[in-house]
């Protein structure tokens, strides 16, 4: 590895979420000195040091702005809501993909390491980057359509491309995605000392911690071998997950020993034998529920009353991947190209869920 490149430019799209956040902060742990930061708004909890400049992905002019004289990208931004159309998501995760590989390109750029999503694959054990894919919603059909839209460009005057293929993020701070998992089992064990479980609770799913995330997409912007000039997007890419998966069963059991529980949750767990408390739910059940929620909070949102969607709401999409099959993951090409993971999720999901507890039951709620 040359290290000068962390003296050199580097552009961090989406930094106003949890990944661009932890992101900021794992490179200037190791030393970068010149990092600029891009969202379509100035974050509140941006490091200091960092240079910030406003663009939006789905304008290119305002790319070529903040990419000029940058000598890489780190490109984490992408539109990631459960309510959003099929446009607004394929806007922003493809047509955006396209307006950054362009505005790099034209700024003279190196190389870029795009965040995709393992949520592209076909369910199945120990899917590698060659595995089938079957997008299991919209938002991960336009992170796979995002991923060809950026091989198209690999290679074009000197740029090359790699894609970072995250399992399902978790770690402290977060507040969608796995987090919304993490909340409803917490919430369930705190207040009722109960476990929800969709179908027989026993489905395996890939999960990585955040700070493995980050590190693994620093390793390989770092390592110029690891840029190929294919324009194969599994040639391109690397899988990025926790060694062990885990299922719904599993997470409820980490939350029940691990959150502080309400005085009804105590009586409830010393007068309820353990096979009673679990609550399991068919899909008819959640599905309706889900979209009960959806149009809820819309109106709520769009009638002013509420102004952003509650941290523990049920939405579609999440039923979806509650109820996939098993799927877990395989990172042995990026284990080969020498980055290990860290953490795992027996070890480390537990402080998620404590640091959910740490807001209340209120704080997790909304």
């Amino acid at each position: 590895m040359d290290k000068r490149i962390r003296e050199r430019q580097v552009l961090v799209t989406g930094c106003g979420g949890f990944v661009g956040y932890n992101l900021l902060n794992a490179m200037q742990a190791l030393g970068y000195t010149n990092i600029r930061a891009t969202d379509i708004a100035l974050p509140k909890n941006l490091p200091a040091g960092i240079q910030f400049m406003k663009s939006d992905v789905t304008d290119k002019a305002s790319l070529e702005a903040v990419l000029e004289g940058c000598h890489g990208v780190i490109h984490v931004a992408d539109l990631f809501d459960f309510f959003a159309s099929k446009e607004q998501l394929f806007a922003v995760n493809v047509q955006g993909t396209k307006n950054i590989c362009e505005a790099a390109i034209d700024n003279h750029v190196t190389r870029m390491v795009r965040f995709s999503s393992g949520s592209i694959y076909k369910a199945g054990f120990n899917c590698n980057e060659e595995s089938p894919l079957q997008p299991i919603d919209q938002y991960a059909e336009s992170k796979m359509k995002g991923e060809k839209a950026a091989s198209e460009y690999n290679g074009d005057k000197g740029f090359k491309i790699a894609l970072l293929r995250p399992a399902v993020i978790f770690g402290e701070g977060s507040r969608y995605g796995a987090a919304r998992i993490f909340m409803t089992q917490a919430l369930m064990a705190k207040l009722l000392g109960m476990k929800l479980l969709p179908g027989d609770g026993n489905c395996k799913g890939p999960y990585v911690h955040v700070d493995d995330v980050v590190n693994a997409a620093l390793h390989i912007y770092e390592h110029e071998g690891l840029f190929t000039g294919s324009r194969t997007p599994s040639d391109m890419a690397y899988n990025i997950n926790a060694m062990d998966a885990v299922s719904p069963r599993e997470i409820a059991e980490m939350a029940d020993v691990n959150v502080k529980k309400t005085m009804l949750a105590k009586l409830i767990r010393d007068l309820v034998p353990a096979e009673y408390r679990e609550m399991h739910v068919t899909r008819g059940i959640m599905d309706p529920v889900a979209m009960a929620c959806a149009y809820g909070v819309k109106a709520l949102i769009k009638a002013g009353i509420i102004k952003r969607k509650p941290g523990a709401m049920l939405e579609p999409s999440e039923v979806d991947f509650m109820f996939c099959h098993d799927l877990t993951m395989d990172c042995g090409k990026i284990i080969a190209a020498g980055y290990e993971p860290m953490r795992t999720c027996s070890g480390d999901m537990p402080e998620t869920i404590r640091g959910l507890d740490r807001q209340g039951w209120y704080g997790m709620l909304m």
